[in-house]
């Protein structure tokens, strides 16, 4: 746990932004090459993929699924990027990058994958391990050229079975272990507005057409149809993260951009938001006797990346034995952070403690990490004579 707390320190210390992770990566490469364990830069910028148990086959000529000579292959992923956020914790290992900070829990991620690293190696040098194991540390998943997207392009789940994924949640104890079936991460769709209107001075409005007027109008237009045009049992999110325009106090602005976030859990609730963002924001605009461009699904995200389904048929009781589970699809506060992995993810583990700060929070801190939830997991797992959830897949 020392060693995993460290290297989350160093990683928290070297934040770094979508696909531009020289550190952060070198940091990862470092600790696999510690432990013996091989790995490629191949699949995306910045990106990191080791491999373990292999044995003497060259882990890029691996068969795919389906392919004659396939091994089962299970994919262990996170995710590394940092935000845009000035940190403001005041911690002796703060960013060192002024206006970027591991706000959102990236830094932990990596560090417990790199746990889990540690003890999967131990089991295939003990002969425990009856599958492989592939290890993605994965680039840019708060940006818009979503580095899942680029490594699985790039064909880096082509020989993986099945893959899981984790995201650490402060309002639980440490130690607990979230899961549902089914739907657990929301499908995340962006847009982006720009308002456009017509200068004048501050004293004569009349001679113009207010861009943030229109802009303020679609805002409110947009947080009332959330409220009312929505079933309330199919839970959804709309937020402006950004609004941006005018370049003095005494100019009525022309221009004005907003940045939307969107996450759903029914494509249908998507198409609808798509349709009526567009609506309202043309709307807003020619009622001001302005214009907006709406760059619907700005964000790789509305690509490819949709909802996230866990494996229906998993039975957590089968194969986990520490204690109760909780439910992660919690409908007053969803859960609705992406978890960008386009095969169905079969578990999403937390590690919560006592915190002040949320997530995205510049004050954000998730305290010592005393138990990792995913490595105590996975060491249990792979430490036994097998896999002890491999007999639930059926694999042989």
């Amino acid at each position: 746990d020392l060693h995993v707390r460290e290297l989350r320190h160093e990683l928290h210390k070297h934040a770094e932004l979508e696909l531009d992770l020289p550190e952060t990566k070198a940091i990862v490469e470092a600790e696999l090459d510690r432990l013996g364990i091989p790995h490629t830069g191949k699949y995306a910028p910045s990106g990191v993929v080791g491999y373990i148990n292999y044995g003497k086959e060259d882990p890029e000529k691996a068969a795919a699924v389906g392919e004659p000579g396939h091994v089962t292959t299970i994919a262990f992923r996170a995710d590394m990027d940092a935000l845009r956020i000035t940190e403001k914790t005041g911690l002796p290992f703060a960013s060192i990058h002024p206006g970027i900070m591991h706000a959102c829990g990236h830094d932990t991620h990596t560090a417990m994958l790199l746990g889990a690293a540690c003890g999967l190696k131990r089991a295939e040098l003990a002969g425990t391990l009856n599958c492989r194991v592939k290890l993605i540390f994965q680039p840019n998943e708060e940006g818009e050229d979503t580095g899942s997207q680029i490594m699985i392009d790039n064909g880096v789940l082509s020989d993986v079975d099945f893959i899981f994924g984790q995201h650490i949640k402060m309002a639980e104890p440490t130690g607990a272990v979230l899961w549902n079936k089914g739907p657990c991460m929301g499908a995340c769709r962006t847009y982006n507005v720009t308002f456009h209107g017509t200068s004048s001075h501050a004293t004569t409005p009349q001679a113009g057409h207010d861009a943030i007027a229109m802009a303020v109008k679609a805002a409110n237009d947009l947080y009332i149809m959330s409220a009312r045009e929505f079933d309330p049992f199919k839970p959804f999110i709309v937020s402006i993260g950004s609004f941006h325009g005018g370049t003095a106090h005494n100019i009525i602005a022309d221009k004005v951009e907003l940045k939307i976030s969107t996450r759903f859990f029914h494509e249908e609730v998507g198409d609808l938001i798509s349709q009526r963002v567009r609506q309202i924001c043309e709307s807003a605009a020619a009622e001001l006797s302005g214009t907006a461009d709406v760059e619907d699904g700005a964000s790789a995200f509305a690509v490819g990346l949709v909802i996230l389904f866990n494996w229906q048929v998993l039975d957590m009781q089968s194969w986990f034995s520490i204690g109760s589970f909780g439910i992660l699809f919690e409908f007053p506060r969803v859960i609705l952070l992406a978890l960008v992995c386009l095969l169905p993810c079969l578990t999403a583990i937390y590690e919560g403690v006592k915190i002040i700060f949320n997530l995205n929070s510049p004050k954000y801190h998730p305290g010592l990490i005393a138990a990792l939830v995913w490595v105590i997991s996975v060491i249990a797992l792979s430490a036994s004579s097998a896999l002890a959830f491999l007999p639930i897949f059926n694999i042989n």
